[in-house]
């Protein structure tokens, strides 16, 4: 068991590595619709070659030609007699299963639990592309003051590094969670912390994952404590997906965030503090909320560049602009709020790279 979780996140690493700093996209993900996109789906970059189409279980490899082509500018397109499944997203009807939620207009859109869409109908590219990064399209996105963290990894001292947060920080549709789907991927929490030992070269990076599904900083402030009991280096605050489909006030989330800080600075003053702003949930979807989630990025910036010892990342910032080239479908885990593995390791890449490297530039 252990060798096989070795071999995991070996893959997983290798797949974020090449988010950052090769002209390869590892796994990526798409999925195909009757009634959006019509049999179509789009890649994020412009690919050069096509290395694998496959479901993202790993149980059937497609070929090119027989079963899709795919065009200079990152189009994907079915064949005839594809074998790659198509999904009908919309239906006349909701259930208590698969179409579980209504969009705006009152259509019932495919809206699984568990690993249903990851199994059923994920599917993951590996290709090259000679242009374009996700260090690109995540400039602006992250800030960071963090000081007493990062110089205990640059020494290679014992880190104790705690996450907070909803079900996305707990890892909900992650392929690992649950009855658990191939590959098994981990959630984007422990994505982070295996690359923090894979770039600093020490394994005593502790780790330890507060996350509750359903939460809001409501909960988080009221069971802050526990956090405080894992005697916590670095905490990773990643509150708001709920906080703004309740329509919960800024004002009132971004009083129990500081908050939330001030409790964790009490019990010790050196620990730093990374605020994540969540990816942005499917706009059709009635708790989208897009102008709450605005205004508690905002305030969620204002904490950080009103503090020190701190990190800022803008999850949101990014998937934005995701939803720009693909359709929200091809990196959601449930198609409402909840990543599925692609866009767990956009996650990580973007935390992991917040901490590693101190900035001052501002995150807008």
């Amino acid at each position: 068991m252990k060798m096989k979780r070795l071999i995991l996140l070996a893959l997983l690493m290798s797949s974020l590595g090449a988010l950052a700093e090769k002209a390869q996209q590892v796994n990526e993900s798409v999925v195909f619709c009757s009634d959006l996109q019509a049999g179509k789906a789009r890649l994020l970059f412009d690919p050069v070659e096509i290395q694998s189409v496959k479901r993202a279980d790993g149980s059937a490899v497609f070929a090119a030609g027989d079963d899709y082509l795919v065009s200079a500018d990152g189009w994907l397109t079915l064949t005839p007699n594809s074998r790659i499944p198509v999904l009908n997203y919309y239906s006349s009807t909701i259930d208590s299963t698969l179409y579980r939620f209504k969009d705006v207009s009152g259509r019932a859109f495919y809206s699984p639990g568990g690993t249903r869409k990851h199994s059923d109908w994920d599917i993951v590219v590996t290709y090259t592309h000679a242009s374009g990064s996700m260090n690109e399209l995540a400039a602006g996105a992250r800030a960071s003051s963090l000081t007493k963290p990062l110089e205990k990894l640059r020494d290679k001292q014992p880190l104790n590094l705690t996450f907070y947060g909803d079900s996305i920080t707990f890892g909900a549709q992650a392929s690992s969670m649950g009855a658990g789907a191939p590959p098994y991927a981990p959630a984007y929490p422990l994505q982070v912390v295996e690359l923090l030992k894979k770039r600093f070269a020490y394994d005593q990076i502790h780790y330890a994952n507060k996350a509750v599904g359903g939460k809001t900083t409501v909960w988080g402030l009221q069971a802050i404590q526990q956090v405080i009991d894992t005697n916590p280096d670095l905490v990773v605050l990643a509150f708001g997906m709920n906080d703004a489909s309740g329509r919960l006030p800024t004002a009132t989330y971004k009083q129990n965030i500081e908050a939330m800080i001030q409790a964790l600075r009490a019990g010790n003053p050196d620990v730093g503090i990374i605020l994540v702003a969540e990816f942005s949930p499917n706009p059709e979807w009635g708790g989208a909320n897009y102008d709450l989630r605005a205004q508690n990025r905002d305030a969620l910036h204002d904490l950080y560049t009103n503090d020190s010892n701190m990190a800022f990342v803008d999850v949101g910032a990014v998937s934005r602009q995701l939803a720009d080239r693909k359709k929200f479908q091809d990196f959601s885990g449930n198609n409402i709020n909840h990543p599925n593995d692609f866009l767990n390791t956009v996650y990580a890449y973007l935390v992991e790279s917040v901490i590693a490297t101190t900035s001052e530039q501002s995150a807008f």
